[in-house]
């Protein structure tokens, strides 16, 4: 019975062990964590632009630039992100503008693009672009 009581002793040392170390390697993973990389937003006046004078646009949105707009209207509040947030969950980077979100989903749904390749040409983080 005596050693019964002094092997439950050493389990639960056994367990104070395991969860230290635990603790030890939690905090090295969480101290190996990347650092943020600050995207270099697109300039959406320019880019609309050049759309616009390649005539592109509605080939790249699949409607006129006044459906665009009407569209942006409609979704713009849904699409708006607080700057505060974005700047503290981002580490910094500027959030994404409501046109270029709105111009991201229809380069999905529209032409296929996939989040990988938005995310390069609008100059945000793939988990944004999959948003």
């Amino acid at each position: 019975s005596i050693h019964i009581k002094y092997q439950i002793i050493d389990d639960e040392d056994d367990d104070l062990e395991d969860l230290e170390d635990m603790k030890v390697i939690f905090s090295q993973i969480k101290q190996e964590r990347k650092i943020k990389w600050e995207h270099k937003r697109v300039d959406w006046n320019y880019h609309r632009q050049m759309l616009v004078h390649t005539e592109e646009f509605e080939n790249r949105f699949r409607m006129k630039e006044a459906h665009f707009d009407a569209l942006l209207d409609i979704l713009r509040d849904s699409l708006t992100v607080s700057v505060k947030h974005s700047m503290s969950s981002t580490g910094g980077n500027e959030p994404i503008c409501p046109e270029v979100i709105l111009a991201c989903g229809l380069r999905f749904l529209g032409l296929g693009e996939n989040p990988p390749a938005l995310a390069d040409m609008y100059g945000m983080s793939v988990p944004s672009a999959k948003r």
